[in-house]
């Protein structure tokens, strides 16, 4: 996929702030801070097309039990094709 000039999309957007970690939240989901601390999920786009990328980290409201939806948050981006 590098040779063919794919990166993934939250690499593209250039000044984005945070790291984009998309993996894990501890196993029981109970976790008041995020633990994200790596990331392994990706949407692969080419480098010449610009893009949008988009974490959904998932929070549950403050009275549910677990915290996070997920152990991985959503990702999604909005490419723009020419």
């Amino acid at each position: 996929m590098l040779r063919a000039l794919f990166a993934g999309a939250w690499w593209t957007n250039l000044g984005k702030s945070g790291h984009g970690f998309t993996c894990c939240q501890q196993p029981l989901l109970d976790n008041m801070d995020s633990t994200l601390k790596l990331r392994i999920d990706y949407v692969p786009v080419r480098l010449a097309l610009p893009t949008s990328a988009h974490l959904l980290l998932g929070e549950m409201p403050n009275s549910a039990r677990p915290h996070w939806a997920s152990d991985h948050p959503g990702l999604g981006a909005t490419v723009h094709l020419f």
